[in-house]
């Protein structure tokens, strides 16, 4: 009988592992435990009261099948919104394993699929119609890491000319899958006439410098060309493509075609010829702006570094800066600055220039971050102004401050993001990309941004034209100001160049849940934003509405850039806004 007991005992736990992946299976388990612990050990199986060590082993085993099916919940969850946010990419891009198998696929590859003879889909399984071999070549290359001398191993052309059907794969190692499996997956990128042009050959020529030849020799590469089929078309030998290749790579910094091709697929299409990039942008932020940095050590030993501007003796108002540290305060009136005797303080977060990142960083990590600061410096009490993503920062300094916060400022502020939905009307959309992979795929987000950040570093200001490009009328019009396009430029630059750890984590912490209750934020917080802001649209900018007592400033006609001409108004109304107690939740 112990050992029919035993091997009871064996089924329900094998059971409840089996519930851990179908919860419909849990009526079931409740009923088996129910009937193995009413059982008794005899022959009449009378019954006996569960012994605290059945109930102990059972409850272990449920408990860590409820982790189990936790983790699984989360990863499905996971899957289905990186597919969501793959679906908004420009791009066709389809993720296989070694067999080829589909483990994800977006819209446009589907499209891509069905619209031509070249490619099939057969039991979860892509075909390549005329070369299905060469396709496997290329997967199995580049899960395999092979190191071939061979042009274009990771890539293949495939083209059916009678029914106008030409389209290219280029295959790129996954790195951070979300296969349930655990499978070793490659994404294949998908260029196919069926979509519209990526990117101009001109467009090429601006954004990385290169000469007219090499700008059409890259354009060529990402149609699949190999580099003899180049020299061919262009009319050129093969060692005039091959040292024109090199110059490509030497000025996109890269050192293969597919690391190429991958960047290239990355750059904004742009068809604006106006010049943005300063000549010669600033290496770092002292010699951008003539300020020093200031330095302290925090209690784990970190170093946050930080600059002031303004009157040393003047009232103290702590200014949180956002992603590119766009010091706007340069280009103003410093005469109408100086008449309002502030003291301005700009803490740099981790990650950004001298302050040294901090893997786990979070926003309740910032605050108390934020509080050795005010204390380094003897501030009693002081006022909080936060621009664009530094507003969650100022926000959660704020919730830590009690009475010593004066004063708090939201401008252009980013709010956390719950669903997709809410990033429907973000401009441009790459913005809406960054943010979508951020809330919802972190550590894809993270390859990603890389692969942006990378494009931008090559020609910071065509890049910032683009981007501006999708933003209001106002935002776009100090763009063509040649002296604050300058700023821009300068500013976004020094900040990738420095240290690009903190740009590229922040929108994770940006779009998180803040950890703590807005509406527990100072009554009569300043709530500042554009009407034309389309960097964060109104339906996000109306969260901070709940703040008890907030007061409202709608800006006709500006956008999210507003701090450069409201900038006095922004100080004067938060100097004078009531020192009130933060209202707590109970």
């Amino acid at each position: 009988m112990a050992e029919q007991a035993t091997d009871n005992a064996h089924k329900i736990v094998s059971l409840i592992y089996e519930t851990a992946e179908d919860v419909e299976l849990w009526p079931t388990l409740l009923d088996a435990c129910k009937t193995e612990l009413q059982q008794g050990g005899d022959a009449n199986h009378r019954e006996r009261p569960p012994s605290s060590e059945d109930e102990n082993i059972l409850a272990s085993h449920l408990l860590r099948a409820l982790r189990i099916n936790q983790r699984i919940e989360k990863m499905q969850n996971e899957i289905g919104a990186a597919k969501n946010v793959l679906d908004c990419l420009p791009m066709a891009i389809m993720t296989v394993d070694a067999q080829c198998s589909i483990v994800s696929a977006n819209k446009l590859a589907h499209k891509v699929v069905s619209s031509s003879s070249l490619l099939k889909i057969e039991n979860g399984t892509i075909y390549a119609t005329r070369e299905n071999a060469g396709l496997k070549r290329i997967v199995v290359a580049t899960l395999g890491g092979m190191n071939t001398s061979k042009e274009n191993s990771s890539a293949i052309k495939l083209a059916d000319v009678q029914a106008n059907s030409y389209l290219s794969i280029f295959a790129v190692k996954t790195t951070d899958s979300s296969d349930p499996f655990g499978r070793e997956c490659c994404t294949l990128f998908i260029v196919s006439n069926v979509l519209s042009d990526f990117v101009s050959p001109d467009v090429l020529r601006r954004v990385y410098k290169l000469s007219p030849a090499e700008s059409r020799l890259a354009h060529k590469l990402v149609s699949g060309d190999s580099l003899s089929e180049i020299a061919v078309k262009l009319g050129v030998t093969h060692n005039t493509a091959r040292n024109q290749l090199k110059a490509v790579f030497s000025k996109t910094g890269t050192n293969r075609q597919s690391e190429l091709v991958g960047l290239i697929l990355s750059t904004p299409n742009s068809g604006d010829n106006k010049p943005f990039a300063p000549d010669a942008p600033a290496k770092n932020l002292e010699q951008q702006s003539d300020l020093k940095l200031k330095k302290m050590t925090l209690d784990d030993g970190r170093e946050m570094a930080y600059f002031e501007f303004g009157d040393p003796s003047g009232v103290p108002v702590i200014y949180f800066h956002e992603f590119i540290v766009w010091q706007w305060w340069k280009l103003i009136d410093q005469e109408q600055f100086n008449a309002l005797k502030v003291r301005v303080i700009a803490p740099l977060r981790p990650g950004f220039f001298g302050s040294k990142w901090k893997s786990t960083i979070s926003l309740p990590d910032w605050s108390q971050d934020f509080l050795q600061f005010v204390d380094h410096l003897k501030l009693e009490s002081y006022y909080l102004l936060g621009f664009s993503a530094g507003g969650p920062f100022a926000a959660s300094a704020a919730h830590v401050s009690g009475e010593r916060c004066l004063g708090l400022s939201l401008v252009s502020t980013i709010v956390p993001v719950e669903n997709l939905s809410e990033l429907e009307h973000i401009q441009p959309n790459m913005s809406r990309l960054v943010l979508g992979f951020a809330k919802y795929t972190p550590r894809v987000y993270r390859s990603f941004i890389k692969a942006i950040l990378k494009t931008a570093g090559v020609n910071t200001g065509a890049y910032l034209r683009e981007y501006l490009r999708h933003w209001s009328d106002y935002d776009q019009g100090l763009s063509e100001d040649a002296i604050v396009a300058k700023s821009l430029a300068d500013s976004f630059l020094c900040t990738i160049s420095a240290d690009s750890s903190g740009i590229i984590n922040e929108p994770i912490i940006a779009t998180r849940p803040w950890g703590f209750d807005i509406d527990s934020l100072p009554q009569g917080t300043q709530i500042w934003r554009g009407a034309e802001d389309k960097a964060i649209p109104i339906k996000l900018a109306e969260k901070l509405n709940c703040i008890p007592g907030c007061v409202e400033h709608i800006v006709p006609n500006m956008g999210h850039l507003l701090i450069y001409d409201c900038w006095k108004n922004i100080l004067e109304t938060l100097l004078e806004s009531p020192v009130t107690e933060p209202v707590r939740k109970r």
